[in-house]
């Protein structure tokens, strides 16, 4: 969660499961959603993340992610999180989280292509800081 963003968040509740390692299953596909449940019923998972874009192919409606199916895909995971004291999350644009601003606990933004740049970066400067060429 290289960009995570917490105005939509009780930010105390998330530091305090964030000051250990945190266990986030990503629900992605319709089965995911299907199982969310059990998923959000295991012990030492703390957080389920739905990866919005994944989920809608998966849902047969790609890139529809404000649609009518998606959004009630969302909230039955959003309802397992509640009914098992699990945080919810979406990785999605401020649009999607806007429309569950009352039910996320935290989201995160960016993507992974992101992620792997930024720490490419870090590696690089750290050889170039540290390795004799």
């Amino acid at each position: 969660m290289i960009r995570s963003h917490c105005s939509f968040v009780n930010s105390y509740r998330f530091m305090l499961i964030a000051s250990h390692n945190m266990v986030i299953a990503q629900i992605e596909t319709k089965l995911g959603v299907e199982h969310a449940k059990q998923i959000a019923a295991v012990d030492g998972i703390d957080a389920l993340l739905i990866g919005p874009n994944d989920l809608s192919i998966s849902l047969g409606i790609p890139g529809e992610i404000m649609s009518q199916t998606e959004c009630d895909a969302i909230s039955k995971v959003a309802d397992a999180c509640e009914s098992h004291g699990k945080l919810f999350s979406l990785h999605s644009s401020a649009k999607l989280c806007n429309k569950f601003r009352g039910r996320l606990n935290f989201i995160t933004q960016g993507s992974d292509i992101s992620m792997l740049s930024d720490a490419l970066i870090k590696v690089r400067a750290y050889a170039d800081e540290n390795l004799q060429r």
